[in-house]
């Protein structure tokens, strides 16, 4: 299996409820960057405007540069669900060396102000996942526009990270 997060953006209304649930179960404080974000994207011109939204956050990807890129081995990848996870303790931090940062395309990896201030972001919230509930950016979304899915499953109209256009 390969989770994934299913995203459609004819249902997203950025009503952001999918970033204060993770902010809230993750404690992330004002001025901190949250580990799942709304991208709004404005096109045209009057009168032919549309204003799209999109939800991201980790993308879990099938080779995360951020593993391949960390010198102590703090990200992993669980090879049962596919998911990236981040052993803390093991972190040097951004002062350190925060090669995975500057090796995400989708600007996952997050630093706290805690000291020594160890990379955090996005797990799918791993423990949830585990007891068989959904993330609860996936939860909170009124829209239903957020959804789990199997990347390394059969059904292709979900596969990935997949933007349902």
């Amino acid at each position: 299996m390969q989770a994934a997060f299913y995203f459609n953006p004819s249902r997203c209304t950025a009503c952001y409820a999918c970033v204060v649930a993770c902010c809230d179960l993750h404690d992330i404080k004002d001025g901190e960057k949250p580990f799942r974000r709304i991208i709004t994207r404005e096109e045209g011109r009057y009168p032919d405007v549309r204003v799209s939204h999109t939800s991201i956050s980790c993308n879990h990807c099938d080779e995360p540069a951020c593993a391949a890129n960390c010198p102590v081995q703090a990200i992993t990848k669980r090879a049962a669900d596919g998911i990236v996870v981040v052993d803390a303790s093991l972190c040097l931090g951004r002062e350190t060396c925060g090669r995975c940062a500057d090796v995400c395309p989708y600007g996952a990896p997050q630093f706290s102000g805690a000291f020594p201030h160890p990379m955090q972001k996005c797990d799918f919230c791993v423990d949830r996942f585990s007891r068989g509930e959904k993330p609860v950016c996936v939860e909170a979304c009124p829209m239903r526009a957020l959804d789990v899915t199997d990347a390394a499953g059969e059904d292709s109209r979900k596969r990935g990270c997949h933007i349902d256009v």
